[in-house]
């Protein structure tokens, strides 16, 4: 798997890996009918067909792990963010949108995917007191975060595995 530098993950969607085989066949099929890689002991989801609040995250692939045994959690480029550096991009042209790019190339989120539905959700704050509201102690983590950061990956796994509901593969 190949790491997409951030400006690359930006501009073309939110997904930061592309498989690579060697083989242009397998890496077609990886593309567009694989819906999940597992290389060593990571998983990683296909963001091809993905989107979230009608925002799409691009055609590689993402970063993935096990969620109550059922669902998919996964980290990618926050779309409130990309959809306003292309809005940028869109009302002040190339140099807008490098701007904007330049802010938040570095912001991610987690997300969570339904695979029986297809949909995919941003945990947010009222998914995150759902899921810690018989957990004071890392609400309270979580709500000492900086704010910026609180629904990023570096804040939200490291909770999310105390509660035991992410694993890898």
């Amino acid at each position: 798997m190949e790491h997409r530098s951030a400006s690359k993950t930006f501009w073309n969607g939110g997904a930061s890996y592309k498989p690579l085989t060697g083989n242009k066949k397998t890496e077609k099929i990886l593309k567009k009918d694989a819906h999940f890689i597992v290389h060593h002991d990571s998983l990683f989801i296909n963001c091809r067909k993905l989107s979230c609040q009608g925002v799409r995250f691009g055609n590689w692939y993402a970063q993935a792990w096990l969620f109550h045994h059922e669902y998919i959690l996964f980290s990618a480029l926050n779309i409130e963010a990309a959809e306003q550096a292309s809005g940028a991009s869109f009302m002040f042209g190339a140099i807008g949108g490098a701007i904007a790019a330049a802010k938040y190339k570095d912001d991610y989120r987690c997300y969570i995917y339904y695979p029986n539905t297809g949909i995919v959700e941003i945990i947010d704050q009222q998914i995150a007191n759902r899921l810690l509201e018989e957990h004071p102690e890392l609400q309270q983590e979580l709500d000492k975060a900086d704010p910026k950061k609180r629904f990023a990956p570096e804040t939200l796994l490291p909770i999310l595995r105390k509660l035991g509901l992410i694993t890898s593969v």
